[in-house]
């Protein structure tokens, strides 16, 4: 009996910035199967692949405030502050009667949407994306490795670095070979810290 399986297509969650009408995205040569992004050539700069890729903003974090008549209606609203400008304590003064400001929570915030990204501690440091490819810069000048795939997740909230080493695994059969990659990820709403592992997978989007 012939089984009829329905596979669920799933999303790449890939960022889209409106103000460039282009996904945030980089890939060297090969054009993955959603088609997206900016396909190059490759040898690009760190900060060519940053640019082309769409991972050229800035996020900063910004404290949360309570609504005075939530908190006495029992539904705390909380509201995030986001004109980046005003100093936390002048702002309450201002507001006076009207907000309680909340020291605990602060958001994280692309300063060019104002989109919120998540929800972090005080403790929490922001690394912005140029910092995340530090690290990476140091193995390309070295010409030890290759960026192959950049990109930003979500609203930006999740942004990942891939690059291609010059060794690659061979098994029995020579001609069986399996490229290897160094991936660097890094977020923007506290979910992870930055992580950088080895994989034999091209990772090109949410999916990878």
């Amino acid at each position: 009996m012939a089984v009829k399986m329905r596979l669920k297509r799933m999303g790449h969650n890939l960022n889209y910035r409106k103000d460039r009408k282009e996904y945030a995205f980089y890939s060297k040569k090969e054009v993955p199967w959603h088609k997206l992004g900016q396909i190059t050539n490759g040898g690009e700069t760190s900060e060519q692949v940053i640019r082309l890729a769409n991972l050229d903003y800035e996020v900063v974090k910004v404290p949360q405030v309570i609504l005075r008549d939530d908190i006495i209606n029992g539904s705390p609203n909380v509201v995030n502050n986001i004109n980046m400008h005003c100093n936390v304590r002048s702002e309450a003064n201002h507001y006076a009667g009207i907000i309680k400001p909340q020291y605990i929570n602060f958001s994280t915030v692309r300063t060019d949407t104002e989109d919120v990204l998540g929800s972090v501690g005080r403790d929490y440091e922001v690394i912005q994306n140029w910092e995340a490819f530090e690290f990476i810069d140091q193995l390309i000048g070295r010409k030890e490795a290759v960026f192959e795939t950049a990109g930003a997740l979500g609203k930006g909230e999740t942004i990942f670095i891939s690059i291609k080493l010059p060794t690659h695994l061979t098994f029995t059969n020579k001609d069986d070979i399996a490229e290897q990659y160094m991936l660097l990820t890094s977020s923007h709403d506290g979910s992870r810290n930055i992580e950088c592992l080895f994989t034999p997978v091209r990772v090109v989007c949410n999916n990878t």
